[in-house]
């Protein structure tokens, strides 16, 4: 299959073109930095900004849009965030309709819903005040829908790489102030959290979506299964880290929630990875 991949000199993107050039034909773009790109046969990078009207010479079977700019980005300006959510997508459209692409993968994000109430999110769950982030991703979710082409959405929470930043998601945060032995502070010890995913297991569902029948525009939550917690995944990281930071519990309860998996096991017959092992996996760098 030929793979346009969006935006994949990000570190979700570099690792699915990792992990889907080995069976896959990919042309992978990044829009200004071109370091540590990974490369074989299979693989073509170009340079690519989707602000504009796409004038790429490939007719790809699939698109993943993988455009994003985060809360932690450099750049944190609306017009960064319209660029790449909102503007890029309609372009994306238009050279879908133009190469009649098959499928469209779109990854939006966890924070379409904004500050979360319900104590499990269900895709049907009404938007309360999501930030800039969530705001232009659910705009950009509604301009797909409306564009009859065949589009999967996928809402992501915090998502390891290969290479994380040592700052998102949450675990990488605590596997950061682990290594260096600094103090954690940690609400809801007991609270179920299931809130993460890996490339790896993104690899994996991509290829799922790939076999699957035509859908016309389906939105789905993306979590890991088998919630563990909280406490448990400090005890975890620091029995295996080796840390000697000091871990305080406070009893003050910050909002939490769970995420459900149940649409993305019945339409699509995915089930991932537990929270255990995601965890585990990216702690020790493995893919298995």
């Amino acid at each position: 299959m030929k793979i346009l991949i969006c935006g994949a000199n990000g570190f979700v993107g570099k690792d699915l073109v990792y992990f889907l050039s080995k069976k896959h034909r990919i042309l992978a773009t990044y829009r200004n930095n071109k370091k540590n790109l990974y490369k074989n046969n299979n693989i073509k990078w170009i340079k690519c900004d989707f602000k504009n009207k796409i004038n790429i010479k490939f007719k790809p079977d699939f698109i993943i849009n993988c455009l994003a700019a985060h809360t932690f980005s450099n750049k944190q300006n609306f017009i960064d965030y319209y660029n790449s959510h909102i503007l890029a997508v309609f372009n994306l459209i238009e050279f879908s309709k133009k190469n009649l692409v098959k499928k469209i993968i779109n990854f939006s994000s966890m924070n379409v819903y904004g500050k979360v109430t319900a104590s499990l999110v269900k895709e049907k769950e009404t938007p309360n005040n999501p930030d800039m982030v969530g705001v232009t991703k659910f705009i950009g979710e509604k301009i797909l829908k409306n564009a009859f082409l065949d589009i999967i959405n996928l809402r992501l929470p915090g998502i390891l790489c290969i290479k994380n930043t040592k700052k998102y998601p949450i675990i990488s945060r605590f596997i950061e102030a682990l290594k260096k032995n600094d103090k954690i502070t940690i609400y809801n010890k007991n609270t179920l959290f299931n809130n993460v995913i890996d490339t790896f297991e993104l690899s994996k569902l991509i290829e799922k979506i790939f076999i699957k029948k035509k859908i016309k525009y389906k939105t789905f939550n993306v979590a890991a299964s088998k919630p563990i917690k909280l406490n448990k995944i400090i005890s975890l990281l620091s029995k295996k880290i080796k840390s000697k930071s000091k871990i305080v519990y406070l009893s003050k309860k910050n909002q939490s929630y769970l995420i459900s998996t149940s649409k993305l096991k019945k339409h699509l017959n995915f089930l991932p990875s537990s929270t255990e092992k995601i965890i585990e996996r990216n702690l020790y760098g493995r893919y298995s």
